[in-house]
């Protein structure tokens, strides 16, 4: 009874009881504002982030150097080897041999399909940028120039909001990875098709929607022709 008569006590002197219930009105709740922050700064002109743009792929992730550090600019842009052939007189097509690099995990190497990147951290989504290449010399061996030849890149797809294309490549620049206002930000890349359409060719994994075609009438002699391709990436609008 002592017990009882303690906590009536006790609640009579809380506040007013509603309908006899024991229960008491709630007094206003007291509230008070706190903020969080946290702060930004131009990413650096050494940025060298690049990534693997097919990191599922079988065989795990591959480590891609880049190309070009800088808050704005290409990450990587690829270089295309068709390989060895013999001297013929035919029209030929050649597949580019499959790009290759280091494995993150491993020791090993991973073989992916051609592709493009752009990066973009300037953090302005008032602009968008377009990538684009030529060919700004002909396949020369010494005095030897391999008339007609020509780069075909097809199978294009991009992420991150971004729109592709396959181009047949020469003097004249063309788009290949472009992104409008607001679109683009971050890593985005363009592939020629995938890890997983490579195939077997002459012992080694080549890249079937990366071509060289040859006229079968262009002068060819022993040795290697070399072609210099331009990729250049604008910011749009400048």
């Amino acid at each position: 009874m002592k017990l009882v008569r303690l906590l009536a006590v006790t609640a009579l002197s809380g506040g007013a009881l509603l309908g006899g219930s024991g229960v008491f009105a709630a007094e206003n709740p007291a509230t008070v504002t706190t903020n969080g922050t946290v702060s930004y700064i131009p990413a650096d002109d050494n940025n060298d982030e690049t990534k693997d743009p097919e990191p599922d792929t079988p065989g795990g992730e591959v480590t891609v150097p880049p190309t070009q550090t800088g808050a704005f600019a290409v990450a990587y842009a690829p270089n295309f080897d068709f390989g060895q052939h013999e001297i013929t007189t035919k029209n030929a097509t050649y597949e580019a041999k499959a790009l290759e690099f280091d494995l993150v995990s491993n020791n090993g190497k991973g073989k992916r399909a051609h592709f493009a990147q752009v990066r973009d951290l300037r953090g302005d989504s008032t602009k968008g940028w377009d990538l684009k290449v030529a060919q700004t010399s002909d396949f020369v061996n010494s005095s030897s120039t391999l008339t007609g030849a020509q780069i075909n890149l097809s199978n294009a797809t991009s992420d991150n909001g971004t729109t592709s294309n396959d181009v047949a490549i020469n003097s004249e620049a063309q788009s290949v990875l472009s992104a409008s206002n607001g679109n683009g930000k971050g890593l985005s890349s363009v592939l020629w098709g995938t890890a997983n359409d490579l195939i077997d060719k002459d012992g080694q994994k080549v890249n079937p929607s990366v071509t060289l075609t040859v006229p079968g009438s262009s002068e060819k002699k022993q040795g290697t022709y070399n072609a210099t391709l331009t990729w250049t990436l604008e910011s749009v609008p400048n």
